[in-house]
């Protein structure tokens, strides 16, 4: 993120009068990690550092000076939700593991597979589900293994053959009491 900010009034007065010390603008906006702006003239100390915090959309300096960032983030934020809904229409569904991502469960084929050590389910749970697991069945209806899901968004759980004989399984996302999806697998020895 670039921040601009006056400096301190030097110790003498050398420097002349300068605005209020604090942000005074938002120059762009960049990854968390991103380069800090220019910074005003500083004091007699030579130093201008200040701790700045983020939480949510308001940012802290460290004077306790507090900054709402939201008029900058929302035109972003908006400008994502287009792209996302151009992708979603263009491509299929998008899937992102935050409150207001798709609204539709889903289960996925496990990969790889077949299998003969392990294989990966992936899965996507919109928030609001609170109790989820995958069953796992014989192809003639045997129960086999119960896999607690313990995250919404998107997700996955690593299934290994343990006790499972070689030949063809079939799996199921079950939320909150409602079926979501079953898929087949197959272990192969």
């Amino acid at each position: 993120m670039w921040l601009e900010r006056d400096g301190n009034d030097g110790a003498d007065g050398a420097t002349g009068p300068q605005g209020p010390t604090g942000l005074t603008g938002v120059q762009g906006v960049a990854g968390p990690a991103g380069p800090t702006g220019p910074q005003g003239p500083a004091g007699a100390d030579g130093g201008d550092d200040q701790t700045l915090s983020l939480n949510g959309n308001i940012l802290t300096i460290e004077d306790g000076n507090t900054v709402d960032l939201t008029s900058v983030l929302q035109p972003l934020l908006d400008r994502l939700d287009a792209l996302e809904a151009a992708v979603t229409t263009c491509c299929g569904t998008v899937f992102i593991n935050e409150p207001g991502g798709s609204d539709r469960a889903e289960l996925f084929q496990n990969y790889p597979n077949p299998f003969d050590e392990s294989t990966i389910i992936e899965y996507y749970l919109p928030y609001g589900y609170s109790q989820a697991h995958i069953d796992i069945f014989t192809i003639d209806g045997s129960f086999v293994s119960r896999v607690p899901v313990k995250a919404v968004g998107q997700g996955s759980v690593v299934i290994g053959q343990n006790a499972m004989a070689a030949g063809n399984y079939v799996y199921s996302l079950i939320a909150d009491g409602e079926l979501i999806g079953t898929k087949q697998m197959t272990v192969s020895h």
